[in-house]
């Protein structure tokens, strides 16, 4: 099951950022946009979605009665669910179901944003809380039952506009890194852009990212954030020369910080190396190896002794002992060639066997 953003729509309108996908937008080329152009698209569609129009016609203010929903917020809704309806053919270029979810979930927020004028006002609230009840319901259809995509709508505007920044700034990550390398007339806006991307970072990582110091990290906020090291965004600072860059810590800095086991390992490594784990750590050990020792010296010295104190004589006798050895050696060699002998002369005749007659 794919789970998409949830948003509440309480909260200030937003204004028009020059980092957005507008026409005069920093990011209005990015993949992010491109994307999001693609939903846009996908409202034209002629296609018929015939459910699309069943759940949407409760937004249908009837004649005569109070308006208790947003002129035209029926169309809003038909928008959101032709797209969720037919999402892997409209977004075809994202191969994840799990990016297509996440793009929509975006988008939707835009549009109701777009529509509800006075997100505190009962008519929105009472828009969201119908509309959050038809999203549920529209991911049970048999189409969409296997592999939905839920949009949960309670969540804070605030909260949810950071997320969607973080959203568009990672998906369009090396589109970036790319385009900077030659930014010119624009280059401050870019600082201005990346120096708050880089401050959202900072809010957001160490809740959604989990780091190890010998291991990948964990990220639990893998829909809108990155974790992996080459995604800090302080890299594109640099290519830049943004003057905002004295401002965050290097890489190496930055990312030591956060290792949750560093100091747990380091006293480890530490203890390690003044724990004694060799041959001479053993007492026992030290103490056999020494008197061994000792008993070998002495014999050494006792070897020494006989010798030089036996003069000629002991040579006499080392004569004496070598001709009774070479002796011996040389009667039993004799001995072992005379069976060998016998052993061939009688393999020779055979095998002699007594007949008795009965």
């Amino acid at each position: 099951m794919l789970r998409g953003v949830a948003v509440n729509m309480s909260g200030g309108k937003a204004d028009s950022s020059e980092f957005s996908c507008e026409e005069n937008g920093l990011l209005k080329d990015s993949p992010a946009c491109k994307v999001y152009e693609q939903l846009n698209n996908g409202m034209s569609s002629n296609e018929e979605c015939s459910d699309c129009n069943t759940y949407c016609s409760e937004f249908n203010n009837k004649e005569g009665t109070k308006n208790i929903y947003p002129e035209d917020f029926e169309n809003t809704c038909k928008n959101i669910l032709r797209n969720l309806f037919k999402l892997s053919d409209v977004l075809k270029s994202e191969n994840n179901p799990r990016d297509r979810c996440s793009y929509l979930s975006y988008w939707t927020y835009e549009q109701l944003w777009k529509k509800l004028t006075n997100p505190n006002s009962e008519e929105a609230s009472e828009s969201i809380s119908k509309l959050h009840k038809i999203l549920l319901k529209f991911n049970n259809i048999e189409k969409l039952r296997n592999q939905p995509c839920h949009i949960y709508l309670t969540e804070s505007f605030a909260s949810l506009k950071e997320k969607k920044e973080l959203h568009d700034f990672f998906k369009s990550f090396d589109y970036l890194k790319n385009k900077l390398k030659s930014v010119t007339s624009e280059k401050e806006k870019y600082c201005k852009y990346i120096t708050r991307i880089l401050e959202l970072y900072k809010q957001h990582i160490r809740d959604c990212c989990t780091y190890f110091f010998e291991n990948s990290p964990r990220n639990t906020c893998e829909e809108y954030l990155k974790c992996e090291k080459r995604y800090y965004p302080y890299e594109l600072l640099s290519i830049l020369d943004c003057s905002s860059k004295s401002s965050y810590k290097k890489p190496e800095e930055f990312f030591e910080q956060l290792y949750i086991d560093r100091e747990v390992i380091l006293r480890s490594r530490y203890s390690n190396a003044l724990t004694c784990q060799g041959f001479m750590c053993d007492p026992f050990r030290v103490v056999i190896t020494i008197g061994f020792a000792l008993l070998g010296i002495f014999f050494l010295h006792f070897l020494y002794y006989k010798i030089s104190h036996s003069g000629t004589k002991s040579y006499d006798d080392i004569y004496r002992y070598k001709n009774v050895y070479n002796f011996l050696v040389s009667r039993d060699t004799e001995f072992e060639e005379r069976l060998q002998r016998e052993h061939d002369i009688s393999s020779r005749r055979g095998i002699n066997l007594a007949y008795y007659s009965t």
